[in-house]
């Protein structure tokens, strides 16, 4: 049986019947959290450390354990990626401390056509993609913070050079807590 890492809240809350643009088969091919977890067994220390160094501030905390509305996250997203490792896990921290955000990762290699659906071939990685209760996406985030954003980075960068990008993870975890709340926040006005 698989180890699990300790999670607040007990991880994503527990997933309403699919929506999205995904639909009940392209939903159910990606993984939750646990299982991507699971399955990236030589970087799970890295990925349990941003987990951990999310650093959130009370209103913040507030925000993400009370947020009332149905939404769905497709991540697309490659664990040997340091960019997917640190934010998939802060989003994770984020998102498992309510019961309104449920997040699946797909695997970029294995969910290639979906991938390419949603987004292109070549598309920078991590690529969140959010969904109402609608069953339309209403925004899309990545491949990192806007402050640690490299405009003449390419895809293929070393992970050497996304290291020492994103070697603040807590600061990367505050960026990704600002920008995911501004993200989610005209929902709340949505009928």
């Amino acid at each position: 049986m698989p180890v699990r890492i300790p999670i607040a809240g007990g991880g994503s809350a527990p997933e309403p019947p699919a929506y999205g643009g995904l639909g009940e088969n392209g939903w159910a091919r990606g993984r939750t959290f646990l299982e991507w977890i699971d399955a990236a067994a030589q970087v799970r220390g890295e990925i349990e450390s941003a987990f951990d160094a999310v650093e959130i501030e009370d209103a913040m905390r507030r925000f993400f354990t009370h947020y009332p509305r149905k939404v769905r996250v497709a991540v697309f997203a490659e664990c040997q990626e340091i960019d997917s490792r640190i934010a998939v896990a802060q989003a994770e921290h984020l998102f498992s401390l309510g019961q309104r955000i449920w997040m699946r990762i797909f695997n970029a290699d294995e969910c290639a056509d979906l991938l390419r659906f949603f987004a292109g071939a070549g598309a920078p990685l991590p690529l969140f993609i959010f969904f109402s209760d609608d069953r339309r996406e209403f925004a899309r985030w990545g491949p990192r913070p806007g402050a640690l954003q490299d405009p003449g980075a390419q895809h293929e960068e070393r992970n050497a050079e996304a290291l020492e990008r994103a070697r603040d993870a807590a600061e990367h975890g505050r960026e990704l807590a600002r920008e995911f709340r501004a993200l989610l926040e005209p929902r709340l006005g949505a009928g």
